[in-house]
């Protein structure tokens, strides 16, 4: 029947939504990720809004590639993916979320730990995956967490945590970073469209500086990480070639292999941030000197930073 023919085609398929204010042409979007994806068969791609695709796959193989990969994007703005669910639409909340590698700045090296990682990672909506990576020559390490950010609100920046009776603010920088509005945060929209960033100007309110490439990940640190999700990408531009607007993440069981300081957390969402949200934090087993002053305190996330008051 038609209802068969139309669940087998929605189990097949993709639904694709550009997160940005560039509206796109179904016919660029097909041609490049044709080009970048190599299916084994042929994919057929329907434009079921302005910025909304659906992509059709002849087989499972070939829709698990495109689906595990992180993150897709066309002519510098994402492109996130979603598998097929009742209710689904330009307009689902599950376009609201997208997966990103963020680095932690400032962190204490004696608070190095994946426990400590987690913790920090309550910043964002979701933590997926806390990595002590190494910064290859410079011989330094730092923690790198794979998390969920919410598209509907602007990129935490700092954070003040409290470990015992020491205090620190660490910072977040993201990895592969693309469209980011230097006003109020936001991922969706550049400044020039920005309605808080003419709202302030109107306003004699504008203020500047709070977000910016700083934000970002330098090419020259990414490229000394072995275990960085976009080792095999380049930056992303407008006319793209090969693997420029991906970035994959290694397989939990393949980092492992590469990592023993990886710790995979499947599907938790952190509590809400509050000043009354402590736990026991285990130290790490490289953190020098007073491990079981460390193993007695706890963790207090005081305050993550989106914008300056």
């Amino acid at each position: 029947s038609d209802i068969t023919l139309s669940a087998d085609e929605c189990n097949r398929s993709l639904f694709g939504k550009i997160i940005g204010d560039k509206t796109t042409s179904w016919i660029g979007v097909k041609r490049t990720m044709t080009n970048i994806w190599r299916l084994s068969q042929d994919m057929e791609i329907k434009e079921l809004s302005p910025n909304y695709f659906q992509f059709i796959f002849q087989s499972r193989e070939d829709k698990m590639k495109v689906a595990t990969g992180i993150n897709w994007s066309f002519e510098n703005q994402y492109l996130v993916l979603k598998e097929w669910r009742t209710g689904i639409s330009s307009k689902h909340p599950c376009f609201n979320e997208l997966n990103l590698w963020v680095q932690v700045t400032n962190t204490p090296l004696d608070w190095l730990s994946t426990e400590v990682g987690l913790k920090i990672g309550k910043a964002f909506k979701q933590v997926k995956n806390v990595v002590l990576a190494s910064a290859g020559n410079h011989g330094g390490k730092y923690l790198r967490l794979l998390v969920t950010v919410d598209l509907e609100e602007p990129l935490p920046r700092v954070a003040n945590i409290r470990l015992g009776e020491q205090t620190a603010q660490v910072g977040f920088k993201y990895e592969k970073l693309l469209n980011l509005c230097h006003c109020c945060g936001m991922i969706r929209h550049l400044d020039r469209s920005c309605s808080k960033r003419i709202s302030d100007i109107n306003n004699n309110s504008l203020k500047e500086g709070q977000y910016g490439d700083f934000m970002k990940v330098s090419e020259g640190l990414k490229r000394f990480d072995p275990t960085t999700s976009g080792s095999k990408g380049t930056p992303h531009t407008e006319s793209p070639k090969e693997n420029e607007h991906m970035s994959h993440p290694q397989t939990s069981s393949q980092q492992a292999e590469t990592s023993q300081q990886l710790i995979h957390v499947p599907d938790v969402t952190p509590a809400t941030l509050n000043e009354g949200d402590q736990d026991s934090v285990a130290s790490a087993s490289h953190s020098p000197g007073n491990q079981e002053a460390l193993v007695e305190s706890s963790l207090q996330i005081v305050e993550s930073y989106k914008a300056k008051a």
